[in-house]
């Protein structure tokens, strides 16, 4: 079936203005003042003239649009976009293919609305308007909210957004607000005020009415406009005489304004017409079939059309004509008033009669619950169960069970574990286990086995899903021993969960044995479904074990093989696992692809825990591509989304991941709260091992940021001896990387190479080479020590090869050049100096001074690179960019010939200089030696041995400084140079101030005073530098030298407009005149 036979095209249609309608023209001119902004929200109760005014702006509106009247049918993401696109094409026919292509490949919500958004962009190029209707039918659909939120945050400036709902949509209004980009009219907007009640009396309904009682009608009804509505049927054929009189009879009634003049209105209509207004007031929505069954009659066509015509208590929503729902409320009164019960019980059950047939089971469960058939209602629960648990509809499920009385529903057991297992779905565990202890109490009493084993069975569910593991094996260990030998199925099923519970709790070998014993049942038993649920579970079992490869066969196996057999939500759940493991694995394309494709299934689906935990997979995936503000945002949207389920495990992973983000950015105070956080979660999973160790293993590392070090060694420890009884590699690699991480912080260098020594075994063997290219990217001084050892150097250069930073290059460079020999030297502080191979100095022929800086630009950023756009900035920043390109093009093939001549190699002058992706780079097969990278990399072997070994931190910082032969590439004189130049000579500067002040304290005061000396030629106006001189001044006695430089000092900072000098100088040159 084609996508637009889905549609029913009325949704689409502009609804039409009739009857005796005000023109609002206030608000018209308000909303056309406003057609700029991105969104406009009109926001108010029912009966306010939402839908009218909208109807009235289409009317006045020269510019194009698509109106979508939306209904609860729309909540799916399909549906939506299906309308969205069959509106588009009324005004561009050909839009929305690619649209419809990645719906259907259920990819992620941002990738269809974004499509979306840029076919937009490409067919339509002025001012359009998506006005979307009765949003409060969406209200409650997080994935609807994040899709109009998305398309807000991304609208290009010619589309717009217009939204009229009875409550304030899920998006961030404050920040549209904040941006101006929001116009938000409100109830408050919407009544009628005086001046607009006149023109309804006089100038559409016709009524000479005093001006007094003009205000009275204003101030009785305060401006809500089906008020309004009301009394003026009621007075708009009673002579102006009466209307005070009516209004007085109203006001003495003390009746609510709605009920009284609802029922004045009602009074006026036919016995005919008042008899099918309350009869049908049973029903949710009107249709003709319908109400001829329920009521035995003929005429329903006509009454209806006829109170559509006159608008009297009708609207209308797609197809459907309903009740307003203060008129429904109101008629349904009259009619259980006016009629015995038993006839109002015996419509219900008509009208249950007819929807169960329809199998519109939902319906027929609530007219019979109303007819108090709960016999009936409970067993249309019980026996189309399926229902309602494969479309998703828990709730509703949960809700129609709870019409029934408590006294009948206890008598029902096996319905009530259908309840629990309904809470369990909507994950209210707590719920759901007390209702499975009141199935389990009436089973017992009924000595009834194989219901408590059931009863047992769901509650070991509950118990699962609030982490509470060893009650969670109790109960399934109980339901195994209920259960009979003879029912070999529902016993294997019950092995496959205890084999989940002893997996959780760490007791994987047991765990093991169980679910493969259960494998082998169950294919004695030929249930593929059975077995593609036990190697789920093995699969989960592998990968608590860090058995990834293991663990990836099990679930690739249900994804390929049992792909057609298993509901879509498992497969969603598989499709994540295969993501998380892909991250561990560090394939972040491959972990991308498997999250859109869950996220596409469960889109489909209520699962708010499946959906969470997406969002989470999305944040580690972000920490690992270096995104961590983003990947906060993430964190934060999980927690955000388990705030309203009992399940906590995702707000466990994502306060902890917290964490570890904060800890990357160094930011303490906040990794600390998220820690708290984490440990009020922890406290409901305190029995399962692997959840202790990883807040044990965070804690740790977060103390040993706050040099708390006493704690963080208990912590570290602990985590150390909860896994020694459950062996979990990947822990126990983490753990030690802490470890190795607290004891380089406490200076403690050998135990701290001893740890990670054993991190770098296990990372070795079971190829977690992901987490240390995480871990390196912040920080490579673990790294460096076992490199300085010579210990595992080919895997720790093939894990630096993976690490995308600057240092991780340098560290492969300089070990690749020690280790092979270099083509180049280049030699950038001071003038450009070039050498072979061999040592010798190499004369090259620039062909421009250009090609010059190129060439220093590719080497200082080799083997990464330079992309086009950076290259033309620095060298052509004033030249327009397509004779800049060409010029960059001329230059570089210069540049390949003469490299060519430089290098002593294989490489033929094409593959000197490589362009991909608007990337330029020099060979990666090149090496290039260079001094600022031996210049950077000393100093910072230098200071890390500064506490530790004072004389080879010395000799570090005078190799650094014998490099410096001057400023960096000081024959070049480009804007670009100027910041690399200022970077290294303060580099310099800082050596030799370090060195200075070394000097000074090993009392070599000498030295010390010739360094500083020579840092104040290079800066002389560091006052820092000033204060070294006049302390080594003092230490030789020479009063009137520090007097001297104080002199000099004050000369010097008035030049910065700088009164006087510190205090710290201050008082040396007052102690030198004592």
């Amino acid at each position: 079936m084609k996508d637009e036979e889905l549609i029913v095209k009325t949704k689409l249609d502009t609804p039409q203005v009739k009857g005796k309608i005000l023109r609002r023209q206030r608000l018209l001119g308000t909303l056309k003042e406003n057609l700029e902004k991105k969104l406009i929200l009109i926001c108010a109760d029912a009966g306010y003239g939402k839908t009218t005014l909208l109807a009235q702006f289409c009317q006045e509106i020269r510019r194009p649009f698509v109106f979508y009247d939306l209904d609860a049918e729309d909540n799916d993401v399909a549906t939506f976009f299906n309308y969205l696109i069959t509106g588009m094409r009324r005004h561009v026919p050909v839009f929305g293919e690619r649209v419809r292509t990645v719906v259907e490949e259920k990819r992620g919500n941002d990738i269809i609305t974004g499509t979306f958004i840029n076919e937009f962009v490409e067919r339509v190029n002025h001012d359009f308007y998506i006005i979307l209707d009765d949003y409060h039918r969406l209200h409650k659909n997080r994935k609807m909210a994040s899709i109009i939120d998305y398309f807000l945050r991304h609208l290009p400036r010619h589309l717009h957004f217009i939204i009229s709902s009875r409550t304030t949509p899920p998006i961030y209004l404050s920040y549209y607000l904040a941006k101006q980009e929001l116009l938000h009219l409100g109830k408050e907007h919407l009544q009628f005020d005086i001046e607009e009640t006149q023109d309804l009396l006089r100038n559409v309904y016709r009524l000479d009415i005093h001006e007094d009682d003009v205000t009275r009608i204003a101030e009785l009804s305060e401006g809500w406009v089906t008020v309004i509505q009301l009394i003026l049927q009621k007075i708009s054929a009673t002579p102006g005489a009466q209307v005070r009189e009516t209004l007085n009879r109203y006001i003495a009634s003390g009746e609510d304004v709605f009920d009284y003049f609802a029922q004045e209105v009602f009074k006026n209509q036919s016995t005919p017409v008042r008899d099918f207004l309350m009869k049908t007031s049973v029903l949710e929505y009107l249709r003709p079939r319908i109400c001829d069954h329920v009521l035995g009659i003929r005429t329903s066509e006509q009454i209806i059309g006829k109170l559509e015509t006159e608008h009297v208590f009708v609207l209308r929503a797609g197809d459907n004509l309903l009740y307003h729902p203060l008129f429904q409320e109101f008629l349904y009164k009259i009619f259980v008033n006016s009629y015995p019960a038993q006839y109002v019980r015996r419509l219900h059950t008509t009208a249950g009669d007819y929807f169960y047939k329809e199998k519109e089971y939902s319906s027929a469960v609530r007219h019979f619950i109303q007819a108090r058939r709960y016999a009936r209602a409970t067993k249309i629960l019980d026996k189309n169960f399926e229902h309602w648990l494969s479309s998703g509809e828990f709730a509703a499920f949960v809700k129609l069970a709870g019409m029934i009385p408590e006294t009948f529903l206890d008598t029902h057991p096996y319905l009530l574990l259908k309840v629990a297992r309904m809470y369990f779905e909507l994950l209210k565990a707590q719920q759901g286990l007390k209702v499975a202890d009141k199935a389990l109490k009436r089973l017992r009493r009924r000595h009834d086995p194989r219901g408590m084993a059931r009863a047992y069975k769901m509650k070991w569910f509950g118990y699962h899903i609030l982490m509470q593991s060893r009650r969670a094996l109790y109960s399934i260990t109980k339901a195994y021993r209920l259960v009979s030998s003879r029912r070999s199925q529902e016993k294997t099923e019950i092995m496959m969960n205890m084999g989940t519970a002893y997996r959780i709790l760490g007791k994987f070998g047991k765990a093991e044995k169980v679910l493969q014993e259960t494998l082998r049942a169950a294919r004695v038993l030929k249930k593929a479904d059975l077995e593609c649920d036990v190697l789920h579970k093995l699969g989960m079992l592998y990968y608590n074990m860090s058995d990834l490869k293991q663990a990836e066969k099990a679930f690739t196996q249900i994804a390929t093989k049992f792909r057609d057999r298993v509901c879509p939500l498992e497969l969603a759940y598989t499709y994540r696992t295969l993501g998380s493991i892909a991250i561990d694995n560090g394939d972040l394309a491959k972990a991308l692809d498997q999250i859109e494709r869950a996220e596409g299934i469960v889109q489909q689906y209520s699962d708010r825990y499946l959906s969470s935990y997406l969002v989470l997979l999305r944040g580690r995936v972000n920490v690992y591509q270096g995104n961590y503000a983003k990947a906060i945002e993430l964190f934060r949207r999980v927690i955000e989304l388990n705030r309203e389920i009992d399940v906590r495990i995702s707000d466990l992973y994502a306060l902890l991941d917290l964490v570890g983000v904060y800890l990357r950015m160094n930011d303490i105070r906040n990794g600390r709260e998220a820690l708290n956080q984490a440990e009020s979660v922890l406290a409901q999973s305190q029995d399962i091992p692997q959840h202790v160790v990883l807040f044990q293993i965070m804690k740790g590392r977060l103390e040993t940021a706050e040099r708390r070090f006493a704690q963080a060694r208990s912590s570290l420890r602990s985590a150390l001896q909860i896994s020694e009884k459950v062996y979990d590699p990947y822990q126990v690699m983490m753990i030690h990387y802490a470890l190795g991480d607290y004891y380089l912080a406490r200076r403690q260098i050998s135990k701290a190479f001893d740890n990670f020594k054993k991190c770098l075994a296990i990372a070795q063997k079971h190829e977690f080479i992901a987490y240390l290219v995480l871990e390196g990217r912040t920080d490579l001084t673990l790294f460096e020590l076992a490199l300085e050892e010579k210990h595992m150097v080919d895997f720790l250069l093939s894990v630096l090869g993976h690490i995308e930073t600057d240092k991780a290059q340098d560290i492969v460079n300089r070990l690749s050049v020690d280790e092979k020999g270099h083509d180049l030297e280049c030699n950038f502080l001071g003038q450009l100096e070039i050498k072979d191979t061999h040592g010798r100095s190499i004369t090259a022929n620039w062909r421009t001074n250009r090609a010059k800086a190129l060439f220093i630009m590719l080497s200082m950023n080799h083997p990464k690179g330079c992309t086009k756009d950076q290259l033309v900035d620095a060298c052509w920043p004033q030249r327009p960019l397509s004779r800049a390109v060409h010029s960059l093009q001329v230059e570089m093939s210069a540049l390949r010939k003469m490299i060519r001549e430089l290098v002593d190699s294989k490489l033929d002058s094409n593959n000197v200089i490589i362009f991909r992706g608007q990337n330029y780079s020099l060979n990666p097969r090149m090496r290039i030696k260079k001094d600022v990278q031996e210049f950077m990399a000393l100093i910072n072997d230098a200071a890390a041995q500064e506490s530790t070994d004072r004389a080879r931190s010395i000799q570090l910082y005078d190799r650094a400084l014998a490099l410096y032969r001057g400023d960096f590439c000081d024959d070049l004189r480009v804007d670009w140079c100027a910041d690399m130049r200022s970077y290294y000579k303060g580099m310099a500067l800082r050596v030799m101030k370090k060195l200075a002040q070394f000097n000074y304290d090993a009392r070599d005061v000498n030295k010390g005073l010739a360094l500083f000396r020579e840092a104040e030629s290079r800066d002389p106006y560091d006052e820092e530098i000033h204060i070294g001189i006049m302390r080594c001044l003092t230490a030789l006695k020479d009063s009137d030298g520090v007097q001297r430089q104080y002199q000099k000092l004050i000369e010097t900072l008035s030049e910065l407009h700088i009164s006087s000098p510190s205090r710290e100088a201050t008082q040396i040159y007052q102690d030198s005149l004592a």
